[in-house]
């Protein structure tokens, strides 16, 4: 394939206006849900556990994760098919989920042990 064959064509049907609002607001709420949970286990878990032993770098992950990745799968998503949004944003939010849950389970494996 060559360069010109990957090029998109100028009449290519732009995306609808209306797709990327939607897809936004609807996976928002998601990651929405996901900065919540950040938060309660920012707030609750410290209190539970010896201030020395408290997993800071994960729970600062926890919290800044889904913000950012947000912001990153919107622009990511910008000009793209409306099937491709959700994608793109579905992605971005499997990535939060991972990045939370993977920070915190290290650093209380290593509480534990």
């Amino acid at each position: 394939m060559t360069a010109d064959e990957a090029t998109v064509p100028d009449d290519a049907p732009a995306p609808p206006r209306w797709s990327l609002p939607l897809v936004a607001v609807l996976t928002g709420l998601l990651y929405g849900y996901e900065l919540f949970e950040g938060i309660a286990s920012l707030v609750a878990l410290p209190a539970q556990l010896d201030p020395s032993d408290v997993p800071w770098a994960g729970l600062v992950v926890a919290v800044a994760a889904p913000p950012i990745l947000f912001v990153a799968s919107l622009l990511l998503a910008r000009r793209r098919r409306p099937l491709h949004q959700i994608l793109v944003m579905l992605t971005g939010l499997a990535a939060t989920n991972a990045l939370a849950l993977g920070a915190l389970t290290l650093q209380l494996v290593e509480i534990v042990t």
